[in-house]
């Protein structure tokens, strides 16, 4: 089962080396947990299929014993926007 992480604060979305939004829309935020997570948000145009890839691959790869920060669903209130 995937970890439940509190968003605390929104930083923004992640730009491309060019300065611009790359095409799965990734933002950062900071949880409780202290740690910085990249996020895919729902309203995004590819939002569901996006998100599917995602823990698609992370479950290969923590299968595969991949070393890698992990996922986690966040929860996003209001207040962290």
């Amino acid at each position: 089962m995937m970890r439940q992480v509190r968003a605390l604060r929104y930083s923004g979305p992640i730009l491309s080396g060019a300065g611009q939004q790359t095409a799965s829309h990734p933002h950062s935020i900071i949880a409780e947990d202290g740690n910085e997570y990249v996020v895919k948000f729902l309203r995004d145009c590819t939002a569901n299929r996006t998100l599917a890839n995602e823990e698609v691959a992370g479950e290969i790869a923590e299968s595969l014993g991949v070393s890698f920060s992990g996922l986690a669903h966040i929860q996003m209130p209001e207040s962290a926007r």
